[in-house]
């Protein structure tokens, strides 16, 4: 989407100057959520006290809750936990209850209400319609919601009790609506906004822009007063910003709020809380604050509503607020605040100001895109006579040019652009005698020549601007000039135009600020840093009437110097620019603080410390800045004893921070550095002693109790319940001290690491999270590094990798390594496998490797642990010869090590390489299988020697490789049988590779006695699973040794599991299995018996009353139906009893009509082309039908036989079935005359010649 044309020149570079000082609003957006996963549709308890939300934090559209109490900082707990999509939560008045909508009964929505207390969750509504939006009423007896209608295609809302089941219409036709406590329901239909009052259902309408879209209303669920002033809250779509033609719920959207008096008849003002181009939506109001969803940011935020109005209380102050985010560039929130004055500060001034002030509207919604909001900000204007009016159309011309040149080619730009000038000139020259209109008229077609890219006739135009008197137009006029400059490379005469704005306004001007920031950009435009500093260095001389200029560019070159690692230079610039007199405050600040951490960064700590003390005398009067300068302060004094105590003067550094201490009591950084050097200095009693008594002195002092948590966290070993106590003691007296939850975190760690007991490592979780959302990352990068590794450490031991990895990514992405060889070493490692378990082998293996260079020579058990692991990151991604090398090494280091465990574990997992190796191989892989079988004999030799337990060695992963196996307990445990079972697994499978069916029997059946020996009665399903996939591989290679019984049981023993487990696909391949033996067997002139007919039909139901599917299923029905239509029917003999009668009667009534129903069911699934494809569809049904005749022929259904003939002649006739050949033959067996048999043998002995593969 273009923008719009170039009104102010805005180009890089490093700028030391206005940057760092953009202001606020009153009421910055405050954000409540920050989580990787999307937050919204947030909803609050009628105290404000607990937030309800939607997120994705679990994978699915789950229902959180949050408390919002100062005093008790939690993290969100998960509350709804179903796969489908839980939303629109609703919390009653003290959040004790929920309403919101699933999904998991009916694919539109449910009403809900889950009690959050006992967790009783009930369906409110039926299925009969789609529901949304659930709300509760004013007493708590029922609720609101919205009901969709899926024939006509709308929604109405609706009201329920919970004690009836009756519901009643209160409105026909809505989109969405919100509810207060006072009755009162606001709705939206899209077209306009409704205030409704149920007592009395009286409403009233606010009328609405036209294509603006206004959805998702909100109300205070508990107003103040009922005579207050109160927020009528909603989403807004006011452009369509996807350019799908319509504004809708597809562009971007900001939140809006209308000020509305019940004593007046219409609201009192509408204000744009948040800006334009967002996606801000579903606002809920409670209280002072509205709170709404940014899905960009996918978190959820709040802004104080007193605190924003604060900004629109004087015109004044309001309008230097936009003058301000103008002058730095952020027009998003400039349009924010202009808006909002136009909207609601311009009643009272005089025409002549409110269009002043539209005009400038307008002009930044044209910078920032918005056509169509400059139309409508001008257009009031446009017929007016005079100067009003002739600056309205200068700006609809343009505004008209720039929509019409949208997708044209150049040239026909250039011929709107030059009408368009012709247009502005007329109007130039009737108001010659009015500075601002002639001087608009010029700058615009100066703007309008640049828009066509025409420099050279944009400055023709443009220098005429410098005739006019007025000072503001001159300023537009050469800022406009710049940008042609800029266009035509010519750099001198960018600067300058620039330089003539300053002198013009004066450097403190708005306009000065603005050219001091082009100029600076545009004089470091340079390849290198040489260059850019030679740039600047050359302004200082040419404007030495400048001061402002100059003390901004050596600001500038102090942060070029310092990026360079030219310190000493970067210092020596600072202290030119402090010494300058009558220097700005701001300035002045900013070459304090950079010269103040610069000195830190060198570790200069007492030079920053003084230097953040010269920095408080400036910022006296602001006591925030003050505040801010004092903690920067102390925390350079802690850094200078830390850095003494590193090199060795660890007394001076004990007695430095107890001198802090004393002067600086809240101090916690100099709390816990003292604590530190007090237990390296080995007086552990005496810092604990000395703590207790300030806390007998002091009992409400949540510093002292927290060092005194920590001093005792140093004992040994440490009193871990009595820290725990200790610090939850500190937390009741300031909650909102970050080191207490990182502490306690420690704490519930080391509880649940050394005492085994469950739970501690969640709440451990939940500490370090709390501690890192306070935590100020750029002033304590190294609390933040710890944090980030203590919460992934801790999600690895809750196994949970997928969070594990993404906090020691962030970690690695944020800081770099400390000198702690350990602790970067266990990070490492700890990444690796968090990376290895969350899917992410590649990075494991830099991880792995990083770890390892660290591994000091004498460490050979943590090189080994390592190299086992990198074995199995390139075993998991293919690199098959890389696992067998890295494996080859760590099972020398063990057989150094004497680890007989580990030497089984790798011996087998080399065998594993051996064997995925030979897939790959070019020349059948038997050398590598046979390699394969001396390493798993070699490890199966290991484990059988001596016949103990084997115990896990050091870091050893045991991965599932499951060759031609489905279950997980293939590489369960590290028992001695559970190993030996899984190495005669992989033996057997490796026999199987060599085409060598008898030792791969051999091995499959030590596998089923020991699957047996372990767990003879055991019906746990994994068992199951394995005894039926070694019973099925027994079958199959009793099948290629030609021992068709054998085969045969197995076969049947598997299926008897396969169906105890509810298993189709293993019910499905067993019976195709039982149902080819027994085929085969009656061509060998077997007949098979009954039981297994019984086996073969009970298994098609199974599958067919599951709806299971496939192709084995297809060819096990035509089997069996073969097989029932051949055998000899069951007789009944007169003197069975009357039940076993009974039951060899229905097995002659399933003998007869089985075999038809299941060709029939065969035909079926051959029309499905996930399961057959044209050409195997064909002869198979071909074949199906020649069978079906048959079948009908035996049957005497001659209606049928003729219909099924008829079928087959066509498909002969048409060429298309490669099996008519078996037609002809069943023809002529069946005709009586020779020459029409001789000719039926002829067409199918042509038919086989055609098709020879037949």
């Amino acid at each position: 989407m273009q923008r719009g044309m170039v009104c102010v020149l805005v180009l890089t570079g490093v700028i030391g100057f206005l940057c760092s000082s953009v202001p606020a609003l009153s009421a910055k957006p405050e954000r409540l959520t920050a989580h990787p996963a999307l937050d919204y549709q947030p909803s609050l308890s009628m105290d404000g006290q607990t937030l309800a939300f939607v997120s994705t934090r679990s994978g699915s559209l789950d229902i959180w809750v949050q408390t919002l109490r100062s005093s008790a900082l939690t993290l969100p707990r998960q509350v709804t936990t179903h796969p489908a999509s839980d939303q629109e939560p609703a919390l009653n008045r003290d959040g004790t209850r929920l309403l919101y909508i699933s999904h998991k009964s009916d694919p539109r929505g449910d009403v809900y209400l889950l009690d959050l207390i006992t967790r009783e969750e009930q369906r409110l509504t039926d299925l009969t319609s789609g529901d949304a939006s659930p709300q509760w009423d004013q007493k708590e007896q029922g609720f609101f919601y919205l009901k969709s209608d899926p024939l006509q295609g709308t929604s109405a809302i609706y009201r329920k009790s919970f004690s009836k089941q009756s519901e009643e219409l209160l409105v026909p036709q809505a989109t969405s609506f919100s509810m207060n406590g006072d009755g009162q329901l606001l709705y939206s239909t899209g077209k306009h906004l409704t205030l409704l009052n149920l007592h009395d259902n009286s409403s009233i309408s606010f009328d609405q822009e036209e294509k603006v879209l206004d959805l998702w209303p909100a109300l205070d669920s508990n107003p103040a007063e009922p005579m207050t002033t109160r927020p009528l809250v909603f989403t807004r779509y006011e452009q369509d910003t996807n350019g799908d033609g319509l504004v809708d719920t597809d562009d971007e959207s900001s939140i809006w709020m209308r000020q509305w008096d019940p004593q007046q008849a219409q609201p009192q003002g509408l204000y744009r809380i948040t800006p334009a181009h967002q996606f801000h939506i579903y606002p809920a109001v409670s209280g002072d604050y509205v709170y709404f969803s940014d899905l960009k940011a996918g978190d959820i935020f709040r802004v104080d509503i007193p605190a924003f109005l604060k900004d629109y209380a004087y015109l004044d102050h309001a309008k230097t607020l936009a003058i301000t985010y103008q002058d730095h560039g952020h027009l998003d929130q400039a349009l924010l605040v202009l808006s909002n004055i136009s909207q609601n500060l311009l009643a009272q001034q005089l025409p002549e100001v409110r269009a002043e002030f539209d005009f400038s509207l307008a002009e930044t919604q044209t910078q920032e895109g918005n056509f169509l909001a400059a139309r409508q900000s001008l257009e009031p204007y446009t017929h007016q006579p005079g100067r009003t009016g002739a600056l309205a159309r200068i700006h609809t011309i343009v505004l008209r040019i720039q929509d019409q040149a949208q997708g044209v080619s150049s040239a026909a730009r250039r011929r709107l652009v030059k009408a368009g000038t012709t247009e502005l000139l007329s109007i130039g020259q009737e108001h010659r005698d009015m500075d601002d209109v002639y001087g608009q008229a010029l700058i615009e077609i100066g703007r309008l020549y640049l828009f066509a890219e025409d420099p050279l006739t944009a400055l023709e135009y443009l220098v005429k601007v410098d005739a006019v008197q007025n000072k503001e137009i001159r300023a537009k006029g050469l800022f406009t000039r710049g940008e042609a400059y800029r266009i035509l490379g010519d750099a001198p005469n960018v600067i300058r135009v620039f330089v003539d704005v300053i002198q013009l306004f004066g450097e403190r001007s708005s306009w000065g600020k603005r050219a001091i920031q082009q100029v600076i950009a545009l004089s470091q435009q340079g390849e290198t840093a040489r260059d850019r500093l030679a740039g600047l260095n050359s302004l200082i001389p040419q404007h030495p009437d400048l001061p402002l200029l100059i003390a901004t560019t050596r600001l500038t070159i102090a942060d070029l110097h310092y990026e360079q690692g030219e310190q000493l230079s970067a210092l020596e610039t600072l202290d030119f620019i402090i010494s300058t007199p009558d220097l700005p405050n701001d300035l002045a600040i900013q070459a304090y603080r950079k010269k103040a951490a610069i000195l830190s960064g060198a570790e200069r700590y007492q030079e920053a410390a003084d230097t953040y003390a010269a920095l408080s005398r400036i910022t006296e009067e602001n006591q925030a800045e003050l505040e801010g300068t004092k903690n920067l302060l102390i925390l350079q004094l802690v850094k200078k004893a830390l850095k003494d105590r590193k090199v060795g003067e660890t007394r001076i550094a004990a007695k430095s921070l107890k001198q802090l201490i004393d002067q600086y009591p809240e101090s916690v950084e100099a709390h816990r550095a003292y604590i530190e050097t007090k237990v390296m200095l080995k007086d552990t009693s005496e810092v604990q002693a000395w703590y207790t008594d300030l806390v007998n002195t002091h009992p409400d002092h949540a510093v002292y109790q927290y060092g005194q948590a920590l001093a005792m966290s140093y004992a040994e070993p440490p009193d871990l319940p009595l820290v725990i106590r200790l610090l939850k003691r500190a937390m009741t007296k300031d909650p909102a001290l970050g080191y207490v939850h990182q502490t306690l975190g420690w704490a519930y760690e080391q509880t649940e690491r050394t005492s085994g007991k469950k739970g501690f490592l969640e709440q451990a979780e939940q500490e370090y999270r709390i501690a890192l959302e306070m935590n100020d990352a750029d002033r304590f990068p190294d609390v933040e590094s710890q944090l980030l590794l203590n919460l992934g450490n801790t999600y690895l031991a809750l196994s949970n990798f997928r969070e594990a990895y993404r906090y020691y990514r962030q970690r690695d992405e944020q800081f770099t390594p400390t000198d702690e060889t350990i602790t970067e070493l266990l990070y490492r490692k700890n990444y690796g496998e968090a990376s290895f378990k969350a899917g992410r082998t590649d990075e494991s293996q830099v991880q792995y490797q990083l770890a390892l260079r660290k591994v000091s020579p004498d460490q050979l058990t943590l090189q080994a642990e390592i190299l086992e692991r990198m074995g199995l990151s390139h075993q998991d991604i293919g690199q098959y010869a890389k696992a067998i090398e890295t494996f080859s090494q760590a099972l020398a280091l063990n057989r150094q090590l004497g680890q007989e465990e580990n030497i089984t574990l790798l011996q087998r997992n080399i065998g594993v390489n051996l064997f995925n190796l030979s897939r790959a191989s070019e020349t059948g892989g038997r050398d590598e299988l046979k390699l394969a079988l001396s390493s798993y004999f070699t490890s199966l030799d290991h484990l059988t020697k001596g016949g103990k337990t084997i115990q896990k060695g050091p870091g050893l992963f045991n991965v599932n490789v499951a060759l031609m196996e489905g279950g997980s307990q293939a590489a369960s445990g590290f028992d001695r049988m559970g190993e030996q079972k899984l190495m005669f697994s992989y033996i057997a499978s490796t026999y199987e590779q060599l085409d060598e069916p008898g030792p791969a029997q051999d091995f499959y059946r030590k596998k089923l006695a020991l699957l047996n020996e372990m767990s003879p009665d055991n019906q746990a399903p994994a068992a199951l699973t394995e005894k039926a996939i070694v019973l099925n591989r027994l079958g199959v290679l009793s099948h290629q040794l030609e021992n068709s019984a054998q085969a045969m049981e197995s076969f049947r023993q598997s299926l008897k599991y396969t169906r105890m487990l509810n298993m189709p696909f293993g019910t499905s391949v067993n019976i195709y299995n039982l149902s080819m033996l027994a085929v085969e067997d009656f061509l060998h002139g077997r007949t098979p018996d009954h039981s297994l007919v019984e086996a073969l039909t009970s298994g098609i139901q199974d599958l067919q009353q599951q709806n299971y599917e496939d192709r084995n299923l297809f060819f096990t029905l035509t089997n069996t139906a073969l097989l029932l239509s051949v055998l000899p029917e069951p007789s009944v003999d007169p003197r069975l009893k009357p039940a076993e009668a009974v039951q060899r009667m229905h097995d002659q009534f399933t003998y007869t009509t089985l075999p038809w129903s299941y060709y029939q069911k065969a035909d079926s699934l051959l029309q499905k082309p996930t399961l057959f494809s044209d050409t195997q569809r064909l002869p198979a049904q071909f074949l199906v039908k020649l069978n079906q005749a048959e079948l009908a022929g035996g049957a005497d259904q001659p209606q049928v036989y003729q219909r099924i003939q008829e079928d087959l002649l066509k498909l002969v006739e048409d060429r298309q079935a490669p099996n008519s050949w078996l037609w002809y033959l069943a023809q002529a067996e069946g005709t009586a005359s020779s020459l029409t048999r001789k000719n039926f043998l002829k067409q199918s002995v042509e038919t086989l010649l055609r098709f020879p593969a037949q």
